[in-house]
């Protein structure tokens, strides 16, 4: 019987060659949808120009900014979230 939590071995290919992370099962999805915006990513910048290391460099900006971006959205969100905690816990205590 398999468990979810078991971890797989599975094959990328991530700029013309083969990357194999050992992952947990559920992740795999995410795993593919990774590898198929690296391609997207990587196509798009090589109309730009065929230096490998110049596309790399783009490529890690890119989801070092989208990174931030998220971890930024989550924190507002938590800080959001906070100041209607104190509130509801304000409002509680006049009741």
């Amino acid at each position: 019987m398999e468990n979810n939590n078991d971890k797989i071995v599975i094959t990328l290919n991530i700029i013309d060659a083969p990357v194999k992370p050992k992952i947990f099962r559920e992740e795999e999805e995410f795993y593919r949808s990774a590898e198929k915006e690296i391609k997207l990513l990587y196509a798009k910048y090589q109309e730009f120009t065929p230096d490998i290391n110049t596309i790399l460099r783009a490529l890690a900006l890119q989801f070092a900014v989208g990174k931030v971006k998220k971890t930024r959205e989550v924190e507002n969100i938590l800080g959001t979230l906070e100041e209607i905690n104190l509130d509801l816990e304000e409002f509680l205590e006049n009741e």
